[in-house]
Parts: C-alpha cells; sequence; structure tokens
C-alpha cells in the first residue's frame, strides 16, 4: 500500500468508475433535456456547487471502496461460478468442453498448457475460470502441492521483480473486469433509457452494439492478461516452492516422489492440524528452523 489506496487500486477501481459515472450523468442529462441541465447548474451558488463536488467525490471513493470488497466475488463470477444457476453452468461448461476436444498438434498442446485444466472434469464454464484451474492443476500435477492454499505463503518470499510484475498484470485483469462489467451496465441502461433520451432506435441498437462489443474486448484482454500472470505464477513455484520449505524448517526432500509426499503432508499439516498415517514420517523439520 502506498497511502489509503493502493495506486492499483487507483488505476484498477477509480478510472473506470469515473468513466462510469461520466457516462450515467451525461445519459440523465441527456433525459432530462441539456437545456434545463444547463439553467439548473447556473442556478447553483457558490456553497451549493462546491458541495455537490464534495457530494461527487465522496460517492465516487465510496464506490472505489466498495468496490475492492467486491473485487473477488466479481472475479469469481467471470471465473464461472454461478451459484445456484446450475443451468447455465452446464450449458456454458458444454462449450468449454467443445473447446477443449477440439484442440490438437503443438498449437493445441500450447493452448492447452496455459488456457485450459488437464482433465476434463475440472473445465470451468468460462475462458477466464479455465486459465486459473490449469494455473492450479500445474502445481499439483508436477509437485503435489495445492496451489491456491500454498501461494499465499509462498508470495512473500518471491524476488521483488517477480512481485512486482505479478502486481502490474493482477492491476491489469482488475482493471479489464470492472471495465467490462461497467460496459454491460452500461448496456443495459441505454436500452432503459432510449425512450427518455430520445435516442431514437438507430442510435440505441448502435450504442448498446458497441457497449457489447467493448464488453467482450475488455474480458478477452482480462483472459490474455490472466493468461501471463498465471504462468508467472507456475514459474514462481518452479523456482521458489523449496525456498518456502526452508522458511517452513523441513528438510528438502532428495526425489520428486519425496517431495511430492512431502507437499502433501505439510499442507495436511497446515490446514487439517495433523497428518494422516498414510504420511507419518514424511515431515522432517531441521533443528534450527528458520
Amino acid at each position: 500500500m502506498s497511502g489509503w489506496l493502493a495506486v492499483r487500486d487507483i488505476v484498477s477501481l477509480l478510472v473506470p468508475t469515473l468513466a462510469f459515472v461520466v457516462s450515467v450523468l451525461a445519459l440523465v442529462a441527456r433525459a432530462a433535456g441539456w437545456a434545463e441541465t444547463r439553467a439548473w447548474v447556473r442556478q447553483l451558488d457558490g456553497l451549493q456547487v462546491t458541495l455537490l463536488g464534495l457530494a461527487g467525490a465522496a460517492t465516487l471513493l465510496v464506490t472505489v471502496l466498495l468496490l475492492q470488497f467486491w473485487l473477488l466475488p466479481l472475479t469469481r463470477m467471470y471465473e464461472g461460478y454461478w451459484g445456484s444457476l446450475r443451468w447455465a453452468q452446464a450449458w456454458a461448461r458444454r462449450r468449454q468442453v467443445r473447446r477443449w476436444e477440439l484442440l490438437s498438434g503443438e498449437t493445441g498442446y500450447r493452448t492447452m498448457y496455459s488456457r485450459f485444466p488437464l482433465d476434463r472434469e475440472d473445465i470451468m464454464p468460462t475462458r477466464l475460470g479455465n486459465v486459473f484451474r490449469a494455473a492450479e492443476g500445474y502445481t499439483q500435477d508436477r509437485y503435489g502441492m495445492d496451489a491456491v492454499f500454498f501461494w499465499p505463503r509462498l508470495y512473500p518470499l518471491l524476488p521483488e521483480p517477480l512481485r512486482v510484475e505479478l502486481a502490474g498484470l493482477r492491476s491489469v485483469i482488475d482493471l479489464t473486469l470492472v471495465s467490462a462489467t461497467f460496459a454491460g451496465v452500461l448496456s443495459v441502461l441505454v436500452v432503459a433509457f432510449a425512450g427518455a433520451a430520445d435516442l431514437g432506435l438507430a442510435r440505441t441498437l448502435l450504442l448498446a452494439t458497441a457497449l457489447l462489443l467493448l464488453f467482450r474486448l475488455l474480458y478477452l484482454w482480462s483472459v490474455s492478461a490472466a493468461a501471463r500472470y498465471c504462468e508467472l505464477v507456475r514459474s514462481a513455484f518452479d523456482i521458489s516452492r523449496r525456498t518456502l520449505l526452508a522458511a517452513c524448517g523441513v528438510r528438502l526432500p532428495a526425489t520428486l516422489e519425496e517431495e511430492r509426499q512431502l507437499w502433501q503432508a505439510l499442507g495436511q499439516l497446515l490446514y487439517r492440524g495433523g497428518v494422516g498415517e498414510d504420511l507419518e514420517g514424511v515431515l522432517w523439520f531441521k533443528a534450527d528452523p528458520l
């Protein structure tokens, strides 16, 4: 954090929120009439203008703060976690399964590696969800690690340049998802206010289509940014996972199979508070843990 709001939050949340608010105000002003809106603004005195500006700034700040709390559920929605909408999940997942089945050859392998999980059963309903699921499955398949559980423990141990690059790409993902959401909401508002704003059928269709196209482009941009982000996450586990073992005070394994058993045992110890009988004896702590 740099101050109360991080630079990442300002870029990822404040800019698209400001653009959204200005667009909504322009739509409302057109519905009320430009002449009437200008006349209303001109009759305000200095104190009223100041109070109106402060109220607008406070509303913008509160919206940004609320968006901080909504970022995680918003991202999970774009990943395909749709709760009770099982019919929609099933329909969208079938589309992603068909994409997964069409992949073949070297190009198909590269796409499969970065954009899809290995197992058909793990396929998510959306492109973004499959990109994140592919990265989660990478560490489980290679090292027997639970990527979601161990990532918060690994991240502080990463080299500073890698953390900066990861934060930058995470900011791009947040920016594009929030902007895509605002574009989608604006397309609905344009249709809803079309009559009051006297937009006409042609202009309404043009604006709504342009906003939906912008929504699509921003979403695809977020998927591309997520693919680059997840590749860095894979690299982080590749180069720093043994640093995490050392930081936990665990003796380093001699073979890959021992490492897989070790990550499983360590995960059970940290998450459940104990190790199953089948993994007893796998965990060996140093006498002088870091």
